[in-house]
């Protein structure tokens, strides 16, 4: 059983999750990388589930490399939909489906995570009545990991390139690089924010758009970039 984590600690282990390091020590290969990759986003599943008990709807169980991994469905009161060419779940509103004329926020979870990583996050935050909440699911499966698996990408990293610029200390080379997949991703979610206005009533104004770590990222860029930018950027 794992243990609670104090913030410090768990904010490491994101990063862990973003870097693909640990402590400083580097993975010799591509698959070493996936697996810790993979037993870091499990913990940090954990402590999220642990954090907010209702989050955590284990359907069966599922085991990689010997731990289980909670198979995790949609909470009552909650919609599953297919938008702009991206599974999305829809909560809260009138109906607590993502229904009604309330405000909308659109939230991107990161690298590596399951499309609905970021849901538990509509029962956590106090809101005003009638708020609504949109998850996306990124389209790629992560790159290396074992056919299965639900970690999800906006867009792919090349980590033994991530790994060359940790062990020469390179970073700046790669603050320079546009990432390959940006511009597809950024189609991807203006698309969604378009298909959210014209079926199910929120427009730009009404429309707070966010995320975590590469969805993070990927929401900056979105709203620095777009004609009808968002009410907000989180």
């Amino acid at each position: 059983m794992l243990r609670e984590f104090p913030n410090d600690r768990f904010a490491h282990l994101t990063s862990c999750v973003d870097n693909f390091r640990c402590g400083g020590l580097m993975a010799d290969d591509r698959s070493e990388v996936a697996d810790r990759e993979l037993v870091l986003l499990h913990e940090v599943f954990e402590i999220h589930a642990r954090r907010e008990p209702r989050a955590r709807v284990p359907v069966k169980a599922r085991t990689l490399g010997g731990k289980p991994m909670p198979v995790r469905a949609t909470l009552p009161g909650m919609r599953k939909a297919r938008l702009a060419d991206l599974d999305v779940v829809l909560a809260g509103g009138s109906d607590r489906e993502g229904g009604g004329t309330g405000p909308m926020l659109v939230l991107l979870h990161g690298y590596g995570a399951p499309g609905d990583d970021l849901v538990p996050l509509s029962r956590q935050l106090a809101m005003a009545p009638g708020v609504r909440f949109a998850f996306p699911a990124a389209p790629h499966a992560v790159s290396g990991m074992p056919a299965g698996a639900p970690g999800r990408a906006w867009w792919q990293l090349d980590m033994l390139d991530l790994q060359r610029a940790a062990l020469s200390g390179d970073y700046e080379s790669l603050t320079r690089r546009v990432p390959e997949g940006v511009a597809e991703a950024r189609g991807l979610i203006e698309a969604l924010l378009d298909t959210l206005e014209k079926e199910h009533s929120v427009p730009r104004s009404g429309l707070v758009l966010g995320g975590f770590s590469q969805g993070a990222m990927l929401a900056t860029d979105v709203t620095l970039r777009a004609e009808k930018p968002a009410a907000g950027l989180v």
